[in-house]
């Protein structure tokens, strides 16, 4: 998947960005985190959380994920 920018009246391919996020017991940050990666300005990207869920699924991340949204 690419993005087109416009430089100097000429059509470029934007390559794919891929933000990788670790989120081991990151119950903490993860809201804050994730609204930061998708507040970048650079539009060709991608924000994976990686979590092993060691402990087993925690009830808040599901709900902290889901309020970061990005139109494209």
């Amino acid at each position: 998947m690419s993005s087109r920018n416009s430089i100097n009246g000429r059509e470029a391919q934007s390559p794919l960005v891929s933000v990788v996020i670790p989120a081991y017991n990151a119950q903490e940050f993860i809201e804050r985190t994730l609204h930061s990666a998708l507040a970048q300005t650079y539009l060709n990207l991608e924000v994976l959380v990686i979590d092993d869920w060691l402990y087993g699924p925690h009830p808040r991340h599901s709900s902290k994920a889901g309020s970061c949204r990005r139109s494209r």
